[in-house]
């Protein structure tokens, strides 16, 4: 299993989750946070939510093989 599949194999299974996380979040209490320190449900629920996103994202886009994204030079002056 690659990476991109394991993604996809645990977003498949930690979804149902986090959307019932985010559908219990009482619109009145968004600035809820268990100790000042920490950050506030709606920035957590805000992270996660790009999280995510960018996860699915990276995980619908072609792999290119790392000699496509780098750009062809010559042969390397040392060697004939």
């Amino acid at each position: 299993m690659d990476d991109r599949e394991f993604f996809l194999a645990r977003r498949k299974a930690e979804l149902p989750a986090f959307l019932s996380v985010l559908e219990a979040l009482p619109a009145d209490r968004l600035d809820y946070k268990p100790h000042e320190n920490s950050p506030s449900a709606q920035q957590l629920a805000g992270t996660l939510t790009t999280e995510l996103g960018a996860g699915a994202q990276l995980a619908k886009t072609p792999i290119r093989p790392a000699s496509a994204s780098r750009p062809r030079r010559g042969p390397h002056p040392s060697r004939p």
